[in-house]
Order: structure tokens, then sequence, then C-alpha cells
């Protein structure tokens, strides 16, 4: 036979409610109080965005991308993430240290890719026009994306660049400059 205890209010021993029956709703605790749940608990309901992993790696590996090189490059960044939910989403935040010698119009696109696929194309993520050969453009760039992974498998995100109109190398990671990712997991 089972046993059915019966309450609207349960109370701490000082008397006050810790949980409180009311409508078909059901408090815990109130408005300050800490709520803990025991180990291998779930908690459902509290609604989404909340984060569940950050991860980040950075270069300091020095890449140059040749005035005879048109192609997408390999920047040396990328990293892997395995999902809590296959609803999860993953914002992805990369900083591109990046060095370019000026003259006439120079820049460079960026493409993030998860895995093997290209989720995004970054057109003109720095782009700069000057008539002095001898400027010098130094600096991180940031490009963000927000990915619906649809998995539970591990996911790799790495990141290339491509010259843009320019007349002179490009330069990442040059000297002291890192180029950085950080991937974090927006659960459902």
């Amino acid at each position: 036979m089972a046993s059915i205890i019966k309450v609207n209010d349960i109370q701490n021993s000082s008397g006050a409610n810790i949980i409180n029956e009311s409508s078909n709703t059901i408090t815990i605790g109130a408005s300050g109080d800490t709520v803990v749940l025991g180990s291998g608990a779930t908690a459902s309901g509290f609604g989404g965005g909340k984060i569940g992993q950050v991860l980040s790696t950075s270069t300091t590996t020095r890449l140059v991308i040749s005035t005879t090189n048109t192609s997408y490059t390999d920047l040396g960044l990328s990293q892997s993430i395995t999902c809590s939910s296959a609803s999860s989403k993953v914002l992805i935040i990369v900083g591109i240290g990046c060095n370019i010698l000026g003259g006439n119009i120079e820049g460079y696109r960026a493409k993030i890719f998860r895995d093997s696929t290209d989720i995004e194309t970054f057109d003109q993520v720095f782009r700069v026009k000057t008539n002095d050969s001898a400027h010098r453009h130094r600096g991180t760039h940031t490009i963000q994306y927000l990915d619906t992974v649809g998995t539970t498998s591990q996911v790799t995100y790495k990141i290339q660049v491509q010259r843009v109109d320019t007349n002179h190398d490009l330069e990442f990671q040059d000297g002291s400059q890192r180029s950085m990712i950080t991937l974090i997991e927006v659960l459902p």
C-alpha cells in the first residue's frame, strides 16, 4: 500500500514556508534563496539561453599569404566541441590578428567551417583604401556567428582567410599578435 502526504505548505524550523502550493503552482524557496538539486537530478522549465560550456584556443604561429595566393588558406586556428544537446547552439567568436602593408585597396575575407562545411563567409572582414604604400594597418578584427549544430557528436570549427585586392603580402599572427577562437554552447 502506498502512502500519501497531503499538505499546502512545508515550513522550515523557523516557520518560514520553503515549499508552497497555490492554484496548481508550486513555489520552492523565496526570492534570494538558493535551491540545490541532488547529484544526478535535472531541472527543466527554466527557459533557454543558459551557457553549457566555453572552450577557447589561440595561436601565435605566423602565417603569410603572398600576393600570388588567391585561395582561402587555413588560419591555423581550430577548436572542437561536443554539445550536450542536439538543440544547443554554438556562439563562435573569432579574433584575427592581421598586419596589412597599405597601398591601393587592401583587406581580407574569412570563412568559418564546421568540420568540412563552410557555414559562414565574411566578405570584408577588413578593408582599407590608402595611397600610401608604406602605411601599415595592424590590429585584431572580430567576427561572430551563432551556429545551430543539430548534433551531440563532436564538431570542429576552423577559420580560413583570403586576400582581397592586395598588392602586398598579408601577415597573420605577426610578432606579438594572436588569433583566437572561442566556442560557447548556448543551451536550449
